[in-house]
């Protein structure tokens, strides 16, 4: 059994050894047990969403048995400060047989603004929620990563903006895992949102940025990793002209995956509701739209009251042009991967953002990165004790650049460069994947609950997969009568 232990047990000394007598309030220590089996029933292979947005926990290749034990200890609170800390154990078998610490990590906080050290998962954009298809940044799909992370907690009013102009901004520094093309990459990290706060409507616009870039390249050696190095990622700017890479010169240092997030929010006691459009970048002609239809769309709606229909989420996903010109084939940009980075926007054979686009580990590249998709999300609740998840997925695919090509032997980024007459009609590749899940979960007791769910997929060319899914979670302690 591979067991995966990270630098993260520094952090669980320090999350479990808080003197919690020194605070003023705390609130109890809670211990928690899931036990989850996901089964395919024709195909021998999951269907999408039941390894989908599993935080990397669930194998497609077939049955996936995962325990897991989350303790999250006191958060103590003392005058404007506040610290909590967590650790999820998980314990895998079936196609899988591993033993990880999916999250160890310590948060600090003071009044609105905090600091977070471990393995711990982080989302990125307006568009995440719980029946979402996954953001095109960092969405449920992929595991935590170990790194540190400090910024504001929640959004903060400008001085002397009576709280109608707020603000929301950090910054994050990850180690990926050294199962990498490039062994021992980094991952930087930042947000910055700005909000006009006309309560309940709130308007929201920011940008996100993220650059792999360090670590060891099998073919170039070690990449650019000194503080001067860091400085460029963090400013979006090229390599040093000492650099060995020319491409990185020209363009961004590292691998960048980056958005425009924008959003219109309404907050009040009946309802929630979110219209986002998140604007995907990976280099700098999509910095000044030139794929402007590239990303995501996104509507969500909570209904707060508990009526039958709680939620709807509606989500488009579209990345067809990625920077191509006109007189040059669709997804020219290659979204999700690089050519020095070949893992890409990856960690641990999932990838980080929008599980549609797929990665296959066996050949470490992006296998389907051009596509068109819709996704909708309902959830009911019959009972106070029953709620119901129904999902459906339709998407159209075309797979990568290079696939679209006549010559099988080109690149869409090679010499001379690809024109349109060189690649087939898009149309011609099309590949529709219809995939749906309906889950029913049920609370038996305050420390007990239990799922059910089943999934189908429709994939055009291939077999369609059928898989079950049985979840049982138990809060150990405390009970509800110690309470």
């Amino acid at each position: 059994m591979g067991i995966r232990i990270s630098i993260g047990v520094l952090f669980l000394i320090s999350a479990f050894s808080v003197n919690n007598e020194l605070f003023a309030q705390s609130s109890r220590d809670r211990l928690t047990f899931e036990s989850r089996v996901f089964a395919p029933l024709s195909s021998g292979k999951l269907p999408f969403w039941m390894w989908a947005n599993q935080r990397g926990k669930v194998n497609e290749k077939g049955v996936s048995l995962i325990q897991d034990v989350v303790y999250r200890p006191y958060i103590s609170d003392y005058g404007k400060f506040r610290i909590n800390s967590g650790a999820d154990l998980t314990l895998s078998n079936g196609v899988d047989h591993s033993l990880n610490i999916s999250q160890l990590y310590v948060d600090v906080q003071y009044e609105k603004i905090g600091a977070k050290i471990g393995r711990f998962y982080e989302t990125q954009g307006l568009n995440d929620g719980v029946l979402a298809v996954g953001s095109m940044m960092k969405s449920r799909n992929a595991g935590a990563l170990v790194g540190a992370s400090a910024g504001t907690t929640q959004f903060n009013s400008f001085p002397l903006a009576q709280g109608y102009f707020r603000y929301h901004v950090g910054i994050s520094h990850f180690w990926f895992e050294d199962d990498r093309y490039v062994e021992n990459a980094l991952l930087h990290s930042k947000f910055l949102y700005l909000q006009i706060d006309l309560s309940p409507l709130k308007l929201v616009g920011g940008i996100i940025h993220n650059a792999m870039w360090g670590g060891t390249n099998p073919d170039i050696g070690k990449m650019p990793q000194s503080f001067n190095d860091y400085l460029r990622v963090v400013f979006a700017r090229g390599a040093s002209e000492n650099s060995t890479v020319d491409a990185e010169r020209i363009n961004a240092l590292g691998n960048t995956i980056a958005a425009y997030d924008y959003g219109i929010l309404w907050d009040s006691e009946k309802l929630d509701m979110k219209i986002t459009r998140l604007f995907y970048i990976e280099d700098i002609p999509g910095a000044t739209y030139r794929s402007a239809w590239d990303g995501q769309w996104s509507f969500d709606i909570h209904l707060k009251k508990r009526p039958f229909l709680t939620r709807l989420r509606y989500d488009y996903v579209y990345t067809i042009r990625q920077d191509s010109k006109i007189s040059q084939p669709d997804g020219r940009a290659d979204y999700y991967h690089h050519y020095l980075y070949q893992s890409g926007w990856t960690n641990q054979g999932y990838v980080i953002g929008v599980p549609l686009i797929k990665y296959d580990e066996s050949t470490n590249s992006i296998t389907n990165n051009v596509l068109v998709a819709q996704s909708v999300g309902l959830e009911l609740s019959p009972s106070n004790k029953m709620a119901i998840q129904i999902l459906g997925t339709f998407s159209r695919n075309y797979g990568t650049c290079d696939d679209i090509l006549i010559d099988e032997n080109r690149r869409c980024l090679g010499k001379p460069k690809i024109l349109l007459e060189d690649a087939y009609p898009r149309d011609t590749l099309q590949k529709n994947i219809f995939s749906s899940n309906v889950a029913i979960s049920y609370q038996y007791s305050e420390n007990i609950s239990a799922n059910f769910s089943v999934a189908y997929d429709a994939i055009e060319a291939e077999p369609n997969r059928m898989g079950i899914g049985l979840g049982f979670n138990y809060r150990i302690w405390p009970s509800s009568k110690s309470e």
